[in-house]
């Protein structure tokens, strides 16, 4: 390992040494171009000047701290080690930075600097810890291969996240979010989670403001996500489309977001809030609740969701703060878990159906205080519910028969909890048999 100061002004980082590079700094030039083994240093020695990179440039630590001049041009760095971004340069390089440690922690400091390259972390084994908040540029994305990325409680901004791969890799997020601000692209390209884990509170936010084209955003599409991987989404802003079917969240946050989704087919294991200002449109694909602990939170915004919604979280419950309708012809199913809608209002479903042996659970928000829930027509006959503070209206008929394993868990009323049979009514009293 050796060391490696710009002595050379104005010039070209490129293959060939000249009298660019010293051993210390300001020293004499005439030092080898740096290797992956040699430290690089950009200094207040190197003066105010601009060094263009080209070629495929390699170093081990990376620091500009003193340098008041400019990286440009679009060469690509692969740094094996740390690296630190000087406060006095300007870094208008637009060539990926790889960094490639295989061992340790490597730490990246930025000195509030925003950075117009892209990032990959492709190092088996490495460890990248951010010092201070990493910014890249609108059309910059940051690509983990391999390795871990430590937010540190920082926050990390850039235009795409990708990490579209089966390796083992993860990102700490801490108490640190990742803020995305790319769009008509893919902004989230994770469809292959396996091999993916995180902690902390995974949070990311979308914040393009735009109309433009359509955002897409993938998290285990293809495999791989699961109730311990998955991020909540906060999408703040913007009048585009978005694509997110097929793919797994936790909590998503659609606040602010004016514009259109284009395909469901999206699993929460978490809460859900609509925004007033966006377009539901009509779909056959469904959203899916499967949180298995906790309680979520679901807000509709008086928003009609033409979809079907299934709720299968066994262990979680999902707790409406205001009115559920679907479209005409969708269902609310209920596989598993706790679903209380609001009390005191109606939410409409187009059928309602229970599906499977395991003990499910329709409630009121509000304890004592009855829900309404309203199907135009049809049988309604469920299976191993329990009920309560639930009124069932409409034109369709509400068969909750005790021998189905459902439970009148009382203050409900428009559900028939006993039925005939031959010559037998068999009522919810303990399964108490009247001869007629």
């Amino acid at each position: 390992m050796a060391e490696r100061y710009w002595v050379g002004g104005t010039a070209t980082w490129d293959a060939t040494a000249g009298t660019k590079w010293a051993l210390t700094s300001g020293g004499a030039g005439g030092q080898a171009v740096p290797t992956a083994a040699d430290n690089v240093y950009f200094d207040a020695a190197s003066g105010a000047v601009t060094v263009t990179l080209s070629g495929a440039r390699t170093c081990l630590n990376f620091s500009s701290a003193g340098f008041t001049g400019t990286l440009t041009s679009t060469g690509t760095i692969a740094v094996s080690g740390s690296a630190t971004f000087g406060a006095g340069g300007t870094y208008s390089n637009t060539g990926t930075w790889t960094f490639n440690a295989t061992s340790g922690t490597s730490n990246i400091t930025t000195n509030g600097k925003s950075l117009s390259f892209s990032m990959v972390f492709n190092g088996v084994g490495g460890a990248w810890q951010l010092q201070d908040a990493l910014t890249l540029g609108a059309t910059n994305s940051v690509t983990l291969t391999n390795g871990s990325i430590d937010l540190n409680g920082k926050n990390l901004t850039c235009g795409i996240l990708s990490s579209n791969n089966s390796n083992t890799r993860s990102i700490l997020f801490g108490i640190g979010q990742i803020y995305l601000t790319g769009s008509a692209t893919t902004i989230i390209g994770m469809n292959a989670a396996t091999g993916y884990t995180t902690s902390g509170t995974p949070i990311i936010n979308c914040t393009y403001s735009g109309a433009a084209g359509t955002r897409t955003i993938r998290f285990g599409s293809t495999s791989g996500a699961s109730e311990t991987n998955v991020f909540s989404l906060n999408i703040t802003a913007g009048t585009d489309i978005l694509s997110m079917s097929s793919s797994s969240y936790k909590t998503v946050n659609y606040t602010g977001f004016a514009g259109s989704i284009s395909s469901y087919d999206i699993t929460l294991y978490g809460g859900l809030t609509i925004s007033s200002g966006m377009t539901l449109g009509a779909a056959s694909s469904k959203f899916t609740f499967a949180a298995t602990s906790a309680s979520h939170n679901i807000t509709t915004n008086a928003k009609t969701f033409d979809f079907p919604v299934t709720f299968s979280g066994n262990g979680g419950t999902f707790v409406f703060q205001d009115a559920l309708t679907l479209g005409s012809t969708r269902a609310l199913t209920m596989t598993a878990g706790t679903v209380k809608l609001k009390n005191g209002v109606t939410s409409t479903v187009g059928n309602f159906v229970t599906t499977g042996a395991t003990s499910k659970f329709l409630e009121s928000s509000l304890a004592a205080s009855r829900a309404t829930l309203s199907q135009a027509s049809g049988t309604v006959s469920v299976s191993y519910l329990t009920i309560k503070d639930i009124d069932a209206i409409g034109g369709a008929t509400w068969q909750a028969f005790t021998v189905n394993n459902n439970v009148d868990a009382g203050n409900n009323t428009g559900w028939d909890f006993a039925y005939q049979l031959g010559r037998y009514i068999f009522t919810r009293r303990k399964n108490k048999r009247i001869l007629l």
